[in-house]
């Protein structure tokens, strides 16, 4: 767990980076959110076929 004095010094990083533009405030894209979720959709039923399947249980962890 994160002391006092770390979680200081996080939001201390945290603000100079919005500063100095390193981090930025954007609206989010939806084409890359419902891209971001089909591809995780697709992983987690590939991983669930193979499990079912029991292919390979290190490539179910992959997956």
């Amino acid at each position: 767990m994160l002391d006092a004095e770390r979680i200081r010094i996080a939001q201390k990083n945290f603000t100079l980076d919005l500063k100095d533009e390193y981090i930025k405030k954007q609206i989010p894209d939806s084409d890359l959110i419902n891209s971001l979720w089909n591809n995780a959709t697709e992983s987690l039923e590939v991983a669930e076929y193979l499990f079912k399947e029991e292919i390979s249980p290190l490539w179910v962890i992959v997956s």
